[in-house]
Parts: structure tokens; C-alpha cells; sequence
């Protein structure tokens, strides 16, 4: 009796066991204490899941959060969709329907009054049914969705979900054969995409981008729940921070708006008690009917904390708030949970941080336009930073290590901002809330991009929804500082893109007014906090009150952000570049590196021009930029496929196939035009040329750093200027997949040569020397420290490229640079310079040290000090003799020829590695290499097979003389395994 008692209790506590691994409370916010009343909480991801295409031919595994691509990817039906031809090949997926079938387990012994389906993300046009019962039908990516269940699910019996997902691009052709007239976008037909996707709330990169495929994803992207309750419970908390007086920064107004979703009809009492920074408040609110979105507000008046800066600024600092729901309600048997642990939907704790953000746009005396920066805390903050795309097409791949390995990379390479771009998603939580502890601003566009938008009632409805939700979901993050409508729509319609536009302005104009004055209606019934940009680029706004938005080009340097790009004329001559008030985006293309991408080509695919990269090439025109703008600068190596001149026959080819066809179809001919000749191509090159093809990789990224680097500099400069630009956020910072693209950083994580070189051109103090006009020489410090410098120096050497110091001189000395201040230090004439050192502007490279003292009284220079991730070769602060300040110096370098003319010496390069520390098995190795030149050699860029990055790279290394370098592993390895992953290139090495 006794062992039938302990069989039987066996078998109870394992019955109990496999309960709580399948209820448990799971969600995005961080949760501390528990109550009582919080609802149980059935996870979806547990569900036994089946995906199925339309005809029922195929029949796999699914995925909660899950996309078809990837359960299709998984099940071994499809290969690795960025292989070769594959976002070609498998376009089939996104013109398919598919269902997502779950089975739920069995209900809850208790009676409920509510049971609530939660999707924090639906992608996109779905069909949900329970039981065979239509339950509701979805059309936006970025909402989430909350569906009253109860009266569907059956006790005692199976209960079956399903979630058909209609194909995106018919989904979006019916919404176009609706529209009266038509809307139109950026034709992506040269991208190898779909079109109609301004008619669809999905990711609009999704349907392909000139820097990306088009994969039309469907699934269940976000984490989905099924929620029991005889109790109201959370659905939002969106706390509002502002200063209660416009002149201190001591004292805080807290506003925590507290959305509760009531599931009784019964009288209740609701206690909302919220607490942060050692203040608590109550509030108390009765119901007697149901509700889908209660809405509480918690006053709270916060004084004498920390504040959040930006890194470069101060500290990031970050406080809890904690919101607690009790209700007078009935409960749920705790034996339906994991344990007495608290639920998320009657506890919720988020991070917040007290700073005050200002869009600054003033007068300038003696000029037409306004200033247009962003002031935190009451300091004007130059941004430096990239704009950020979406990190894969997949995302469902994207994890939070992901996220903030790129962050980290931003951050180090001295970056203060990332621009999330318009036309991808509201990013995950793990991105801002990396951000906020980062100190990294985020400028938040919402969805809309290159496109007009339909301004029917249900887009309205559907967009206010989305605009709602994400608003709520964001606005407790400290570094969300701007919102902005949208990515260049305003341009767009100002410009005349599109021939429709050009033909009916006034139509387009009201569309566009409608959609986003209802756009920014929403945003301001629940976010005053921070400033709102109409577009990007834009001239701003007139006034708020009643709000007047300033018509014209956008790209009117006197006011706002601008947008620019020159792909020809020589992109190292300032003279050139625009003088605007904020440089949101600029760029120019690289490829990635053969690591990268090797694992999606086959050997033969390693050329210039083979079908694949000029497929892969979605930029029209973009090799032939690429080659044209390298003619400025290289005479490019015979090594090269097709050789030097076959380069530029090559180049010229495809500018003639590209006016051939005049932008029509012009991708899918030139695509199949090329692939046609895959075999033979394959036949005649099996092995490939991946030396060739690695010194192209090389050039292109030594040109876009040469490129890049040179306008930034140039921007930074600007800021003590009567331009008075206050912003430099280049295009791009990640890629989405392996291609050639405007990125610094490669798919997977791999830094460009540009990402190590805006590690130097965003230094907190720069100094930078430019050409302009010829024969005109000039040296700029720029500063963004909080304190001044004092007693500065400038030492310029001159190298002759056979290794000799030529010279070596003090050119100025006693020089002050005041806080935030940039300015000229020197000038001379350059031909001035060569002839009093007998030399010439194609023997020569001149290097610049800057030396100044700091005043060490500041927190923030103290801990800049301290900050290994800030220093450089070329920007250090360590302590002075003088214990009252420290020592600063920044270097850089400036070339008087282009590299074709120039008398480069090849090198002999050799790397040792010093030093190898296995960090504890903590995020990979260090390694110490040594690297000596046998002649002076500009551009050494290392590159390794494993992941990391180095401390610094693309460097000009002078003839024997050693230069320490870091690499920072990524994974484990080995000592000899990097020793054999190592390689080295160098502009003196190549013929050019």
C-alpha cells in the first residue's frame, strides 16, 4: 500500500513537473516581487507547431517566434537562403501562403473569466482561428495584437490555433487594385524586388533595397502568449520624464501612464503603486465593466539624482521603476504556475534615465536658416554616429548578443548616435535597452520610407495603432531622442521622384499632410518629451502651435538634415561637400571581405564582375562608381580581373547596359543577361581568382575610407564654422546580408577598414588637415570635450616614402582650445612647404601630432582617462607630471598626391604575435601583434579568419619602426590558430 501511495505520488509530482514547464510567466520586461492576482501564463513557443503552404505539399516542424523561411530552412526543405542565387531562387516561399497550426494544452482546472491571445508580432497579413472560429484578421508587423479567447477554447477537448499568413506581395497587389489612383515608391526592379510594398505595414526593405534582397517573411516573429485571468492585469507601462523647471535640472516631473486591461464586469478596486528613486505612489481607480485599455496615471516628483548622458558627456545612468497592479479579484490556483514567482502583466519594472532633450533651431545673426542640434542636459551635443538597417532579413536570428556586439562596435568606434532608419522595424528591446546602458543616442524614425502611402481610413486606423503601441512600448528609454516621420518621403514629394507626383502635386501633398499630421497627433497624445521631425531630410517646422511645417528642398543647407551623395565627383575634395546645419546621411560602397563571403559563393564567383557580385550589386550604376571614383586615386593593379584596363572597359559596359535600358527592368535583364553565361563563366574560371579578387576587396574598402573619412572630418570641422553643422551620421553602419554596400561593419559583425578609421575621425578631439583651394593647406583642431585645452601644441612631420624623416617641426605652440570648440591652428601653402625642403607633393606624407594639457578637475576627463576602449594611437589622455591636468594628444595624417603619382615603396611586412591572453574564456582571446614595414606603407589593413576585431587598422605604418597591435576575439581559438588565420595588405604592395 505504502509503495502504491509513493507510485501514485510519483506520478502526481511528474505530473505536476511537466505543469510548470509548460505554464510559466514569460515576457519582455524585467520583473522582481509577485502578487496574487497575476493571470497564468501559457507560453506559445511551447506548442506542439506544424507550418504548411497552401496545397499542403509541404508539411514541417514550425517555430514559435518562427518564420517560414527559416522552419523551411531548418526542416532541410531549403538551403542557406543567402546562398548564391537564393533570394532569386526561393522567391517561390513569399508568393505562397502558410499556416502556422498549434496545438494548446489543456485548460486550466479553475473557471476564468478571460482568456487573452498576446502576438507581440504578427508578419503580416494573418488569418487567426481557434477551434476552427475565426478569432480576428491582422495586416501590420509592428503591432501587437491582444484577442478575448475565452468563449472559443473547449474544456476537456484539444483546442487548435492556427495563423494563416497570405502571401505579402498579393496581399499588397489587392490593396493597390482598391486604390482609386496610384501611390507610388522607389522602383526596386534593379534590386531584384517586389513591388507595392508602400500598401503593406512590413518591413519595406523587405521587398528588397539597394543594399538588400527581398525576402517577403512570414511567421510569428515576436514571442506569443495565452493568458488566464480572473483579474485585470498590465498591458503597458509609459512613463514620462521632463525637469520641472526650465532652469535647474535638480528636480524631475514623473508621469506614469499605466494601461490596464480590465476582464470583469464585477466591481473592482485597482491599487496602481509606483515607485522610483526612493519616491512611491498610489493610485486607486474603480471598475464595474470590462475594459480593453484602462489608462492610470502615477504622478511622481523625483529630485537630486543621477543624471543620463551621452557617451562622451557623463554616465549613463539608469534607474528602476517599478509598477504594481492589485485588484480586488478572485484567483487562479497557484498550482497552474511554474512557482510563486511574479507575473510581468501585474509587475513591471523598467529602466529609465532623467535627461532632458532639446531639437535646438535658432536664429543665426547674419544669416539666413536656424541652428539645428540636439542639446541633453543643457550641452550642445555634436552627433557622431551611422545610421543603423535591419541586421538580417531573418529576424528571428537576430538575438540580443547580436545586438549588442554591433552597439559595442558603434561605441568603440567612438560613435554617440545611431540613426534607426526608416524602412526596416522598431527595433528589439535588447537594442535599446543596450543603448540606454551604452550611453548611445537613438534617433527613431517610424516605418515609412521612399514611398507615398495610401490615406484611406483603414491605413489611418491601422498606422494610429502602430504609431500607439510603439510609442508606449519605447518611450522609458533615455537614448530614444528624436522621433522622425519618416525617410525621405518629404524629399520625395519636394524633389519630384516620382512622374505621378510631378503631375498632381496637390493630391500627393494632402496625402502626405494627412498621414503624418495623424502620425504626429498620436505621438503627442502620449509623448511631449522629446522633439519630432517631420522627415529625413527636412527643413523643420515653422511653428508647433499651429503647427506649419517649412516647405522647400529638403536638402536646403540653411535648415535641418540633409542627405548627400556624390559618387563622382574626386570624394576627398571638400569643395565639394555641402556646408548644412546636420549631415544625416553620406556614404560611399565597399565590399565586404573574403571571410565574409566565402560561405555564400562558390570559388568562381570571386570576381569583380562575375554574374554573382554584379546580381549582388543592387546600387545601379554601382561598379562603375566604384571603378570611376577609384581612377581619382589608383592606377589600378593588372592583377586585377579582366586587368586594369579591362576594369574600366567593364565598368563602362555596364554603364551602357544600365542606359540601355533606362532603369526598366534593368536588374532582371542585366541579371539574366549575366547568368546565362554562368556555366561558361564557371567552365572558364572553376578556380576563381581570389588573390585578384581580395586586392579588390582591399581597394574598395581603402577608397571608401579615404571617402568617408574625409567627410566626416570635414563636418566635424564645420562645427566652429559659420556652417555651424552639428551632426555627422554616415550611411551605413551593418549590412543585412554579403554584399557590396555603403556598411562599415560586414554581415556578421566583421569590421571595414572605414569602421576602424571612424574610431579615429570621431575621436573626442580630432585634429584633421585639408586642401582647399589648391596649393592651400589647412590644420583644424576640433574638440568635444567638456573642458578646455590649454597650452597646445602642433608638431608636423614630413616623410618621404623611402622611409626618411624629412623633416620635424613645432609649427605652432601656447594654442587654447575652448570647450566644444573647433578651430584652425594652422595654415601654410603647400608648395611653399616642398620647396623649402627640396622635395615635391609626389614624395612626400605629412603626419600631425597635436599635445595640449586638460584640466583633470573634470569627472568626465577622469574617466576618459580610464576608458581603454577610448584610447588610441591616435587620441590618448593619461595623467601629467602637473597633477592638476592631463596630457592629451591626437594624430593624423594628410597625403599631397593621389596614390597613382605618389612614389610608393613595396614593402616587406612582417607580423609577430607578443602576446596571447585567454581573457578567463570570457568573449574570446587577446592577442598581441607586432608589425614592422621594411618601407613605409599606407593602409596596412590585418585581417584574420576568426571573429574579433583589432585595435586599430588601415594604418600608415613607417619603414622599421614596430607598431603594437590588439585583436579582440569574438570566440575561442588558439594561439597557432590565429597565427594561421592571420593576412596583411598594404596599399605600397599592389601596383597601383
Amino acid at each position: 500500500g505504502e509503495r502504491k501511495m509513493a507510485s501514485g505520488f510519483v506520478v502526481w509530482l511528474a505530473l505536476v513537473i511537466t505543469l510548470l514547464s509548460v505554464f510559466h510567466s514569460v515576457h519582455s520586461e524585467k520583473t522582481s516581487v509577485g502578487l496574487s492576482s497575476a493571470p497564468l501564463v501559457y507560453n506559445l513557443s511551447l506548442c506542439a507547431c506544424t507550418l504548411t503552404n497552401s496545397n499542403g505539399s509541404i508539411n514541417v516542424p514550425g517555430s514559435v517566434p518562427g518564420l517560414s523561411h527559416m522552419d523551411l530552412q531548418k526542416a532541410g526543405i531549403i538551403g542557406d537562403p543567402f546562398y548564391r542565387y537564393n533570394d532569386k531562387d526561393y522567391r517561390w516561399i513569399s508568393l505562397d501562403d502558410w499556416e502556422y497550426t498549434l496545438q494548446l494544452p489543456s485548460l486550466p482546472n479553475d473557471s476564468f473569466q478571460s482568456a487573452v491571445l498576446v502576438f507581440e508580432g504578427l508578419d503580416t497579413a494573418a488569418t487567426v482561428t481557434l477551434n476552427g472560429k475565426l478569432v480576428a484578421s491582422t495586416n501590420n508587423m509592428f503591432r501587437r495584437y491582444m484577442f478575448e479567447v475565452g468563449s472559443l477554447l473547449q474544456k476537456g477537448q484539444q483546442n487548435v490555433l492556427s495563423v494563416q499568413f497570405a502571401s505579402a506581395e498579393n496581399y499588397a497587389l489587392k490593396q493597390v487594385q482598391q486604390t482609386p489612383y496610384q501611390i507610388p515608391f522607389t522602383d526596386s526592379v534593379y534590386q531584384h524586388g517586389e513591388p507595392h510594398r508602400n500598401f503593406i505595414r512590413k518591413a519595406q526593405c523587405h521587398f528588397s533595397w539597394d543594399w538588400g534582397p527581398c525576402f517577403l517573411t512570414a511567421g510569428i516573429w515576436r514571442p506569443a502568449y495565452l493568458l488566464f485571468s480572473n483579474s485585470s492585469f498590465i498591458s503597458s507601462v509609459a512613463p514620462s520624464i521632463s525637469r520641472a523647471s526650465p532652469s535647474s535640472l535638480t528636480q524631475w516631473n514623473v508621469n506614469v501612464a499605466v494601461e490596464i486591461r480590465v476582464v470583469s464586469a464585477s466591481p473592482l478596486t485597482h491599487t496602481v503603486t509606483a515607485t522610483l528613486a526612493g519616491q512611491t505612489k498610489s493610485v486607486q481607480v474603480k471598475t464595474s465593466s470590462i475594459s480593453d485599455s484602462l489608462l492610470v496615471n502615477v504622478p511622481l516628483t523625483v529630485s537630486n539624482v543621477d543624471l543620463w548622458y551621452p557617451t562622451g558627456y557623463g554616465s549613463p545612468n539608469l534607474y528602476n521603476l517599478t509598477v504594481t497592479l492589485d485588484s480586488s479579484s478572485s484567483t487562479l490556483s497557484q498550482s497552474h504556475h511554474v512557482s510563486s514567482a511574479p507575473s510581468p502583466w501585474n509587475q513591471v519594472v523598467k529602466r529609465v534615465g532623467f535627461r532632458d532633450v532639446k531639437l535646438v533651431q535658432n536664429p543665426i545673426e547674419g544669416q539666413i536658416g536656424l541652428t539645428f542640434y540636439v542639446e541633453i542636459n543643457d550641452i550642445a551635443v555634436f552627433a557622431k554616429g551611422s545610421n543603423w538597417i535591419p541586421m538580417d532579413s531573418f529576424e528571428t536570428r537576430v538575438t540580443p548578443q547580436r545586438i549588442k556586439q554591433l552597439l559595442q562596435s558603434a561605441k568603440d568606434a567612438n560613435m554617440n548616435i545611431v540613426r534607426n532608419w526608416g524602412g526596416g522595424i522598431y527595433q528589439h528591446d535588447a537594442f535599446y535597452d543596450t543603448a540606454d546602458e551604452m550611453g548611445l543616442m537613438v534617433w527613431e524614425e517610424f516605418m515609412f520610407a521612399c514611398a507615398m502611402y495610401p490615406r484611406d481610413r483603414p491605413f489611418l486606423e491601422n498606422v494610429s495603432e502602430e504609431v500607439r503601441y510603439q510609442v508606449r512600448r519605447l518611450m522609458s528609454h533615455p537614448s530614444l531622442i528624436i522621433w522622425s516621420a519618416n525617410n525621405e518621403n518629404e524629399a520625395a514629394l519636394s524633389d519630384g521622384w516620382y512622374r505621378e507626383t510631378r503631375e498632381n502635386v496637390l493630391l500627393y501633398a494632402a496625402d502626405y499632410n494627412v498621414l503624418y499630421d495623424s502620425v504626429r497627433a498620436v505621438l503627442l497624445e502620449i509623448d511631449q518629451t522629446r522633439p519630432w521631425l517631420p522627415s529625413s531630410p527636412s527643413n523643420g517646422i515653422i511653428e508647433d502651435d499651429p503647427y506649419v511645417q517649412r516647405w522647400g528642398s529638403p536638402q536646403d543647407i540653411h535648415y535641418g538634415d540633409v542627405h548627400y551623395y556624390n559618387y563622382y565627383a574626386p570624394c576627398t575634395n571638400v569643395s565639394f561637400f555641402p556646408r548644412p546645419r546636420f549631415a544625416s546621411e553620406y556614404g560611399f560602397q565597399s565590399f565586404p571581405s573574403l571571410p565574409t563571403w566565402q560561405p555564400v559563393t562558390l570559388p568562381s564567383d570571386l570576381s569583380f564582375d562575375s554574374p554573382l557580385m554584379v546580381h549582388r550589386q543592387h546600387h545601379k550604376l554601382g561598379m562603375y562608381q566604384l571603378v570611376k571614383m577609384m581612377e581619382h586615386f589608383f592606377s589600378l593593379p593588372s592583377s586585377l580581373p579582366l586587368g586594369a584596363s579591362g576594369l574600366s572597359e567593364a565598368a563602362e559596359d555596364i554603364l551602357k547596359t544600365a542606359q540601355e535600358f533606362g532603369g526598366k527592368k534593368v536588374g532582371d535583364r542585366m541579371d539574366e543577361k549575366l547568368r546565362s553565361h554562368d556555366e561558361k563563366w564557371t567552365r572558364s574560371r572553376a578556380s576563381g581568382n581570389a588573390t585578384s579578387f581580395s586586392e579588390w576587396i582591399y581597394l574598395t574598402q581603402t577608397l571608401q575610407t579615404l571617402c568617408i573619412g574625409a567627410e566626416s572630418e570635414h563636418y566635424r570641422r564645420l562645427k566652429g564654422d559659420e556652417a555651424h553643422t552639428m551632426g555627422a551620421i554616415y550611411w551605413q553602419l551593418n549590412d543585412i546580408w554579403q554584399a557590396p554596400t555603403w556598411s562599415s561593419t560586414e554581415f556578421g559583425g566583421r569590421w571595414k577598414m572605414l569602421h576602424y578609421s571612424a574610431r579615429r575621425f570621431f575621436s573626442p578631439v580630432l585634429v584633421s588637415a585639408y586642401e582647399d583651394p589648391l596649393d592651400s593647406l589647412h590644420v583644424y583642431v576640433t574638440s568635444d570635450l567638456t573642458s578646455a585645452m590649454s597650452n597646445g601644441s602642433l608638431v608636423l612631420t614630413v616623410w618621404s616614402w623611402k622611409g626618411q624623416k624629412i623633416s620635424e617641426s613645432t609649427v605652432v605652440s601656447g594654442v587654447q582650445i575652448q570647450a566644444l570648440q573647433s578651430k584652425q591652428v594652422y595654415g601654410t601653402s603647400i608648395s611653399s612647404l616642398m620647396t623649402s625642403l627640396n622635395t615635391n607633393r609626389t614624395s612626400v606624407v605629412l603626419t600631425f601630432q597635436w599635445t595640449s594639457n586638460v584640466d583633470s578637475s573634470s569627472p568626465l576627463i577622469q574617466n576618459m582617462a580610464l576608458d581603454n576602449t577610448i584610447q588610441s594611437p591616435s587620441f590618448s589622455l593619461t595623467r601629467s607630471s602637473h597633477q592638476e591636468a592631463y596630457s592629451l594628444s591626437a594624430s593624423n595624417l594628410f597625403y599631397p598626391s593621389s596614390f597613382a603619382d605618389a612614389d610608393l615603396q613595396r614593402p616587406n611586412i612582417k607580423i609577430d604575435v607578443v602576446g596571447f591572453n585567454n581573457n578567463g574564456g570570457q568573449e574570446g582571446p587577446v592577442v598581441t601583434v607586432s608589425v614592422v614595414s621594411s618601407q613605409i606603407a599606407p593602409f596596412v589593413f590585418l585581417q584574420s579568419t576568426l571573429s574579433g576585431r583589432f585595435s586599430d587598422n588601415g594604418i600608415l605604418v613607417l619603414k622599421d619602426t614596430p607598431v603594437i597591435l590588439q585583436f579582440f576575439g569574438w570566440e575561442s581559438f588558439t594561439s597557432q590558430q590565429f597565427q594561421q588565420s592571420l593576412s596583411v595588405q598594404s596599399l605600397a604592395s599592389l601596383d597601383i
